[in-house]
């Protein structure tokens, strides 16, 4: 379910698309007289996939979602992780700059803005 009156869920879209490409390339070993349409149905949804990856609000809805935080790219996006990471950085930045509270930082968030990322994206220090 992509759509729902009350929850979000924007942070499941790119999930669910590499799910039903992992499963339709699966039909393609069970059923390989129907390779040619099952790859063209794999063609159609890699263009979504590549159309919804330029848009940044997909991925920085899979980074906030706590369940999910950046464990969807370090297993199926690996080499997009630090990518992502910079990312939200890079997003958040405006708003810890100029939020206008001051409260003081907790210690081991004031050293980088790397270290309150890693935070908020549940890495390891």
């Amino acid at each position: 379910m992509l759509s729902h009156e009350k929850v979000p869920t924007l942070h499941q879209v790119l999930p669910h698309f590499n799910r039903m490409i992992a499963a339709w390339e699966r039909q393609k070993e069970q059923l390989p007289h129907y390779r040619n349409i099952i790859d063209k149905g794999i063609e159609k949804l890699m263009e979504y996939v590549e159309e919804i990856e330029d848009i940044l609000a997909y991925t920085l809805a899979i980074l906030i979602t706590p369940t999910i935080k950046l464990t969807w790219h370090q297993r199926y996006k690996n080499e997009l992780v630090n990518w992502a990471k910079q990312l939200l950085v890079n997003s958040l930045k405006p708003y810890r700059q100029h939020t206008g509270i001051n409260t003081p930082a907790a210690p081991h968030c004031a050293a980088t803005s790397g270290s309150w990322a890693d935070d908020v994206l549940g890495l390891p220090r």
